[in-house]
């Protein structure tokens, strides 16, 4: 009975019930699969941007050269978002 909807009133068979009970737990199953997946690419996606911030702006720079990479509150450049959030919590905004 697949896409059919039951209301209130109506009364499941066993066997409906069952249907209805082995759908429910191979579309759980299909979401975990996903999630697991989802999981493993944010780890790597992660680590590579990780990577690559630190790459680009190594934390052992020279005074002369940190404006290239992060301002005088330490957020990196390529992150403007987070330069607002600093400067807002600096604000009391936050």
């Amino acid at each position: 009975m697949k896409g059919s909807i039951n209301t209130p009133e109506q009364e499941f068979t066993e066997e409906q019930f069952l249907e209805q009970f082995a759908a429910l737990e191979e579309s759980l199953a299909l979401i975990q699969i996903q999630m697991r997946r989802m999981s493993e690419h944010a780890k790597l996606f992660g680590g590579l941007a990780r990577h690559i911030r630190r790459s680009a702006c190594p934390a052992t720079l020279s005074p002369d050269t940190t404006s290239d990479c992060a301002d005088a509150s330490g957020v990196p450049a390529d992150l403007p978002w987070a330069r607002r959030t600093v400067a807002q919590k600096a604000k009391g905004g936050l």
